[in-house]
């Protein structure tokens, strides 16, 4: 070291602030504390009340869609039976006795209108 290297130190050394040591505030860390805890117990309680609600709503829904199926099955059964009675009323041998309790008699066979001279070739009256 030179002679003229040392003072220079000295006057660096004075002008520099000391430095010490900050305690830190007793209040801030545990309010810190308790903010984190309320935190995590919010999280906690969230990841158990979601779930929680989501399978409750897809029970609900699930028990309304049963309840849809059955009342679907029920009228599958109604338009069946509906169907059914149709087919027994419109059968031939029930329009023919319905149309007889009404007073209506059966077609004669057809006949032909001849333009050029005006008669009716085959066919019967109606009776």
């Amino acid at each position: 070291m030179t002679a003229t290297s040392a003072p220079l130190r000295r006057e660096n050394s004075q002008q520099r602030p000391s430095l010490r040591v900050v305690e830190g505030v007793d209040g801030h860390s545990q309010r810190s504390a308790v903010v984190f805890l309320v935190f995590c117990a919010s999280l906690l309680l969230m990841a158990i009340v979601i779930p929680l609600i989501a399978n409750t709503n897809m029970a609900h829904i699930a028990y309304e869609m049963r309840d849809v199926s059955v009342q679907l099955s029920e009228e599958e059964a109604a338009i069946q039976t509906l169907e059914k009675k149709l087919l027994e009323q419109s059968s031939q041998s029930v329009l023919r006795e319905k149309a007889q309790g009404i007073g209506m008699v059966p077609a004669a066979p057809l006949g032909v209108i001849v333009l050029e001279n005006g008669t009716v070739e085959g066919g019967v009256p109606a009776q």
